[in-house]
C-alpha cells in the first residue's frame, strides 16, 4: 500500500515501519499520499483481523509533513535523517489503535481531502512545548481536492470490505495489466451509489 501510494519504505524497528515520501523527488501531494496511505494501512489490517478471527489486530499511524536531510541514492535504512523523524515517531506512539494522528502542517496540506478531529495539545517527548494533533477521519474528495461533494457527507460505514475489495481489484488491473468487471448489486436505498462514490473519490 505505501508503495502504490508513492512512498518508500524506508526501514522497519521491530513491529513499526517507517516510510517516506517525497525524499528525491518532491511533490505538492506527497502529505495528501500518506494520509490516505495511512487510512487504508489502518482498514487494511483491522478487516485481516476480523477475516482471520483476530478482532482486536489494529495498527496506528502517525504523519508528519517537513524537511528533512534525505542521502540521494540511499535505498533503505540512512535515506533520511531530521526532527520530523523523530518526531513522526513520537506521534505515532500516542495514536490509538486504530487511529492515524497528523501533525497541524499535514493537516494544512490535506485539509481539501481529508476531513479531521481535533484531539487537542500534546507533549511529545524530547521536544519542548504543546504539539496540536489532528485525527484524519475519512477521505472526502479526489486528489488535490477534486470532485469534493459541495453538500453535508455523512460518514461511510459498514462497507470497508467492499470498498477493500474493489480497491484490490483496482490495483490489481494495474499490476496485471487485464481488466477486471465489478458488479454492485442490491436493492434500493442499501448505499451501491455512495460505495462506488467513495471508490472514485
Amino acid at each position: 500500500l505505501i508503495e502504490l501510494y508513492g512512498g518508500v519504505v524506508e526501514k522497519f524497528i521491530g513491529d513499526a515501519v517507517m516510510a517516506v515520501w517525497g525524499a528525491h523527488n518532491a511533490t505538492e501531494d506527497d502529505a495528501e499520499r500518506a494520509v490516505r496511505a495511512a487510512l487504508d494501512l489502518v482498514a487494511a489490517v483491522s478487516a485481516l483481523g476480523d477475516e482471520v478471527g483476530v478482532p482486536d489486530l489494529r495498527v496506528s499511524a502517525g504523519v508528519l509533513t517537513g524537511e528533512a536531510t534525505v542521502t540521494v541514492g540511499a535505498v533503505g535504512e540512512g535515506m533520511v535523517a531530521g526532527d520530523v523523524v523523530n518526531s513522526a515517531s513520537r506521534v505515532q506512539a500516542l495514536a490509538e489503535p486504530g487511529q492515524v494522528l497528523v501533525g497541524d502542517s499535514t493537516r494544512r496540506a490535506t485539509e481539501p481531502t481529508v476531513v479531521f478531529e481535533d484531539v487537542g495539545e500534546h507533549e511529545l517527548k524530547g521536544k519542548i512545548g504543546l504539539h496540536r494533533l489532528w485525527r484524519a477521519v475519512r477521505i472526502v474528495s479526489g486528489a488535490r481536492g477534486s470532485l469534493k461533494s459541495e453538500g453535508l457527507e455523512a460518514p461511510f460505514v459498514g462497507r470497508e470490505r467492499e470498498l477493500r475489495q474493489i480497491k484490490n481489484l483496482f490495483h490489481a488491473c494495474a499490476e496485471e495489466r487485464r481488466a477486471h468487471l465489478v458488479s454492485v448489486t442490491g436493492i434500493a436505498g442499501i448505499g451501491k451509489s455512495r460505495l462506488v462514490w467513495e471508490f472514485y473519490k
